[in-house]
């Protein structure tokens, strides 16, 4: 099937052209929107488990918060 395939349609003609950029958009901007998504993911899970771990040293809510608030500065 793909031996058949013209792939110079591709790039001679202009709607080819115009396809192939539409085509490699639409895989960046789901690519970008799957890293985004895993990124806060993980970084939700790290909080979870610095949170887990002042808790289980005993630390009150006060002092988790200020160390919390202490890694990220308010601008």
């Amino acid at each position: 099937m793909l031996a058949e395939f013209n792939w110079e349609i591709l790039f001679v003609s202009p709607f080819g052209f115009i396809s192939m950029a539409v085509i490699g958009g639409v895989l960046v901007s789901i690519v970008t929107a799957i890293m985004g998504n895993w990124r806060k993911a993980r970084v939700a899970e790290q909080a979870y488990i610095l949170k887990q771990s002042m808790i289980e040293k005993g630390m009150s809510a006060d002092e988790i918060e200020r160390v919390l608030k202490a890694g990220h500065p308010t601008e």
